[in-house]
């Protein structure tokens, strides 16, 4: 998990990663964004400027521009490396829902409850067209992958798919939910488009027919956010798919077949999306809670209560075992670059070692024992031989890894 500081705001609202898939973008409920540190799990900048929530964040494909939209009726474009307020876009006239930037990174789409999709220049900060959406609010919207086409997702129900060389007609609808559209995407080759609604299912759409493809059942609440993801080991597409019954599910798309249910948070998922290296899916909820799932190893590590973590399979969604050995609060938990190692760290001054290929490690861990205060962060090396950590005892330590063992040292 990656913690929130829960003195500012209740939930997280939207997500979403870098191209290189290192940092995670937040918005939430209170005025302002945030990046994250993947590995250290730790806040790396805040992005102010809004006066009321965050309910929309996109990155530039350049990873360089990050762009929010608020309930104040703005749009905020910020650097990335620097958190300088680059522009503040001012045309819609309701809530900001959703923003989306070209694969060129030259334009911003922004769709708002005001029933209009605004085309923006990036560089420059102008308004380059408006787009009448047929006098309904725009809940989703995102860019095709070749750039030609934008789709947005409806309180009419419709999914609209928009010729940006002709704004001004609706080149192709898809009229099938009968409830409000929350969330929709794009498949990775552009064929396809899924979409999530409060009619409780997603449904799979064919972008050159028209037609509907599939209708995906399972979720027992609205369907607040949906994610493409390609497994280019497996060669087959599948959708995440997170709702106010508190689950995410993992779909294959071509069998419609239900790989996984994910039921670690305890509110409704409002975001799931895939990184771009395809190894994480984050989640976030209104449990004020962020959740990395390993898609490589399948498996997931989080914590059930203040001193016991739990190990889940992502693919069927199971819980594996608890595991127990921290006296006070554990203040989170990593994973080594191998996924071979878990390390915990707790109040309790001790660092876990839980070996994820042995069973009988998670047993009876390796315990790290050197600081004399709470350890507040771990952080292994990027080849796996040294740890990191550092404690309320105002000591960093340095443990080198013995070996090929999962035995570590401190020497520093």
């Amino acid at each position: 998990d990656i913690p929130e500081a829960k003195d500012e705001f209740n939930y997280v609202s939207d997500l979403a990663f870098t191209p290189d898939s290192r940092h995670l973008v937040s918005g939430s409920n209170f005025p302002a964004a945030r990046t994250w540190d993947i590995k250290t799990k730790s806040t790396l900048r805040k992005f102010e400027g809004a006066k009321e929530k965050i309910s929309s964040v996109a990155v530039s494909p350049d990873g360089r521009t990050i762009a929010a939209g608020s309930d104040d009726f703005n749009i905020f474009l910020w650097d990335f490396q620097t958190s300088t307020l680059l522009h503040k876009l001012e045309a819609h006239l309701g809530w900001i829902n959703s923003v989306a930037f070209s694969p060129d990174g030259k334009l911003l789409l922004s769709g708002s409850m005001d029933e209009s999709i605004i085309i923006w220049n990036i560089g420059t900060g102008r308004l380059l067209n408006r787009i009448n959406n047929e006098s309904s609010g725009v809940n989703s919207l995102a860019f095709s992958p070749d750039g030609l086409c934008v789709a947005t997702g409806s309180v009419d129900q419709i999914i609209r798919i928009w010729d940006l060389k002709h704004t001004k007609e609706v080149h192709t609808m898809f009229d099938g939910h009968s409830g409000c559209i929350n969330s929709i995407r794009f498949s990775p080759d552009g064929k396809e488009i899924v979409s999530g609604s409060d009619d409780k299912s997603i449904k799979i759409w064919n972008i050159a027919t028209g037609l509907e493809q599939k209708t995906l059942k399972g979720h027992k609440e609205r369907v607040m956010t949906v994610s493409f993801f390609y497994d280019i080991d497996e060669g087959v597409c599948r959708v995440a798919s997170g709702s106010e019954d508190k689950t995410i599910m993992i779909w294959e798309v071509a069998s419609g077949t239900t790989l996984a249910i994910l039921k670690e948070h305890t509110s409704g998922i409002n975001s799931v999306t895939f990184s771009p290296d395809r190894s994480m899916l984050a989640s976030s909820s209104f449990d004020d809670g962020v959740r990395l799932w390993d898609t490589k190893t399948q498996l997931l590590a989080s914590l059930s209560s203040a001193t016991t973590i739990r190990l889940w399979n992502v693919i069927n969604g199971t819980s594996l075992l608890s595991l127990n050995f921290h006296t006070a609060t554990v203040k989170g938990l990593v994973f080594s670059p191998d996924n071979e190692i878990i390390a915990s760290f707790s109040e309790d001054s001790m660092i876990a070692l839980w070996n994820t290929t042995k069973a009988q490690c998670y047993v009876q861990p390796i315990i790290l024992s050197g600081h004399s205060g709470s350890v507040t962060a771990v952080a292994f090396s990027s080849d796996g031989n040294l740890l990191y950590s550092c404690s309320e005892d105002g000591a960093i330590r340095l443990w080198s890894r013995c070996g090929d063992s999962h035995v570590y040292r401190c020497f520093s």
